[in-house]
């Protein structure tokens, strides 16, 4: 797998893939069509920058999606880090807020 992100075909079809820390969390955004998911995330001094990362299997996330003209696909993927699940319901109700719907892995013990 290619892990140099300027060696990736310039496609705007394709999801965009971001990996954002804040102190001694990460997680992985996949972005398709996005005008404005950072004002969500890096609000609270997350910061993201465009690169690919390993992910293990079964790691908990959510995606969001809508028809409308801001935002057509999130998905975000918790790497590293505590309060995982305060931070990601947190995001998630922002998403809500701006007409998507976001789903979670229900067969994940994360999120049950």
């Amino acid at each position: 797998m290619n892990t140099n992100i300027d060696d990736l075909p310039n496609d705007s079809s394709q999801d965009e893939i971001w990996y954002c820390t804040q102190n001694n969390k990460e997680v992985l955004v996949e972005v398709k069509s996005v005008n404005n998911w950072q004002e969500v995330i890096e609000k609270d001094s997350w910061q993201c920058v465009q690169e690919l990362v390993s992910v293990p299997d079964n790691m908990p996330q959510f995606s969001c999606e809508n028809d409308g003209d801001q935002i057509n696909l999130i998905t975000l993927t918790w790497l590293k880090g505590e309060q995982a699940k305060t931070q990601m319901k947190s995001w998630i109700d922002a998403f809500q807020k701006q007409d998507m719907i976001c789903t979670t892995d229900e067969t994940n013990p994360f999120w049950q």
